[in-house]
């Protein structure tokens, strides 16, 4: 594996970071965008996850967001949070290492405007792009970013052998 500031040509590698916290290390320098990629504006991206805690998911969401190029993309990350739930940590987390953050609020678990307050957080964050990440958080981004004619994209984490009739379905 590269160190952090090694010459080795091998690609950029996930690691654990201090913490827990994955974080990138790469063997060799970024290469320099292309005069067109360095005219555009940063892609805003809009990070959602539905947290039940601070696990793997919540963890991935933090890593792809501190570590994407801030020329190139600016992330921001948003958590719902329901009822009278604390405020997410992953939030608390992103407040700390300097990421925008949007907390939708619902209602409870089934929160009929939950679409609406997705794509209130997306209007918020100027989002170009809408990446949720599990169950919940990938049908209110897919509706809500719907609404606002953005491309969702949904990767997923862990789903390969789907048990269960609803996870099949998912």
């Amino acid at each position: 594996m590269p160190s952090a500031g090694g010459s080795s040509k091998e690609p950029a590698v996930l690691v654990a970071g201090s913490g827990g916290d994955p974080c990138l290390v790469s063997g060799f320098p970024s290469p320099a965008p292309t005069p067109e990629i360095a005219a555009m504006a940063p892609l805003r991206i809009l990070h959602l996850i539905c947290p039940t805690g601070y696990y793997g998911a919540e963890r991935w969401v933090l890593a792809q967001a501190r570590h994407l190029p801030a020329e190139e993309v600016e992330a921001h990350v948003a958590a719902t949070r329901e009822g009278g739930d604390p405020t997410p940590e992953i939030l608390e987390r992103a407040r700390r290492a300097g990421l925008p953050t949007h907390e939708v609020v619902l209602g409870g678990r089934f929160d009929p405007r939950g679409v609406a307050r997705v794509a209130e957080a997306a209007r918020a964050a100027g989002a170009q792009v809408l990446p949720p990440h599990g169950y919940k958080s990938d049908l209110l981004a897919r509706l809500g970013g719907r609404r606002l004619g953005l491309p969702v994209i949904s990767p997923p984490h862990g789903f390969e052998r789907a048990l269960g009739l609803k996870l099949r379905l998912y």
